[in-house]
């Protein structure tokens, strides 16, 4: 297995519905329970904690 398959396959039967719950709201995860899923997906780089400020300039 790769990939996200491999992630899912560990993950408990609550991580995964909490999983499909941030699909729609991911602000879902900023609970106590959820909060070491919203970890283990930052570290796999699936989701971003934080947009760092962009100079509107950069963009012209």
């Amino acid at each position: 297995m790769k990939g996200l398959e491999a992630f899912t396959s560990f993950l408990t039967g609550d991580e995964r519905s909490w999983l499909c719950e941030a699909v729609e709201d991911p602000d879902t995860l900023y609970t106590r329970e959820k909060i070491p899923l919203l970890h283990k997906l930052i570290e796999l780089n699936l989701i971003v904690d934080e947009i760092p400020h962009r100079d509107p300039r950069i963009l012209d």
